[in-house]
């Protein structure tokens, strides 16, 4: 009798063990779903590209100073931490000090005279493929192919870029980099977005919300203006 009442206690137990799993999990579900509905609606697509909303990337914050003779004026994501001035770039912001990963690079991209002065939609995707097919010329290791992108700002207006992602291997460990290039009035941008591989899709609105908040002048602008930040060391 007392096997009896064991065994049934014993199973009594798992019934209910199993019972209350089952809760917890369809409401975790729940839960998971809800969060989802709320999360804003970053992107879609549209005339065969992805539209981007600006509106919904992650927050920015001022500078350094107008970069590049007064051509470009950059702005970081919120709290990020400023590197010192190279001679390899125009600008770099890390999410941390000290550490190296992740880290938006901004650099000089390269635009011929007579080749494309300003991305927009007739051109985007046209530029787009001759990129592709470039970077598969120069056998660079590509984890997505070259995509045509627009972005919606806030003012109303829309700029178009191209991205991409490649990978390095530094020190062991494979790097992916989220490259998006920007082109308008004869000046060429690359935003590069370096992470540890499987973090990358953490920081890519960052990367985004870098590249459509920079401005970009033809003719430059004053870049004697006081910001309080100096090169020669990290930011606080």
């Amino acid at each position: 009798m007392q096997t009896r009442s064991v065994a049934a206690l014993t199973i009594g137990v798992w019934v209910l063990a199993i019972i209350l799993f089952g809760v917890w999990l369809s409401t975790g579900n729940a839960s998971s779903k809800k969060r989802r509905a709320t999360l804003p609606s970053v992107q879609k697509k549209a005339d065969g590209m992805v539209v981007m909303d600006a509106a919904k990337l992650p927050e920015t914050e001022d500078g350094p100073p107008p970069l590049d003779e007064g051509h470009l004026v950059v702005r970081t994501p919120k709290k990020w931490s400023m590197s010192p001035r190279s001679a390899e770039r125009l600008f770099r912001t890390r999410e941390k000090r000290g550490v190296k990963y992740p880290a938006i690079t901004i650099t000089h991209y390269p635009v011929d005279a007579d080749g494309v002065q300003t991305l927009d939609a007739e051109n985007v995707k046209t530029f787009a493929a001759q990129l592709q097919k470039e970077l598969e010329a120069n056998q660079v290791e590509l984890r997505r192919n070259v995509l045509p992108l627009k972005i919606e700002l806030p003012s109303g207006k829309s700029i178009h870029v191209v991205d991409y992602v490649r990978s390095a291997i530094v020190n062991d460990q494979r790097i992916d980099h989220l490259v998006i290039i920007r082109i308008e009035q004869g000046h060429g941008y690359q935003v590069d977005l370096q992470s540890v591989g499987i973090m990358l899709p953490r920081y890519r609105l960052h990367a985004y919300a870098v590249a459509s908040t920079m401005e970009i002048s033809a003719s430059g602008a004053d870049i004697s203006s006081e910001t309080g930040f100096s090169f020669g060391q990290e930011s606080p």
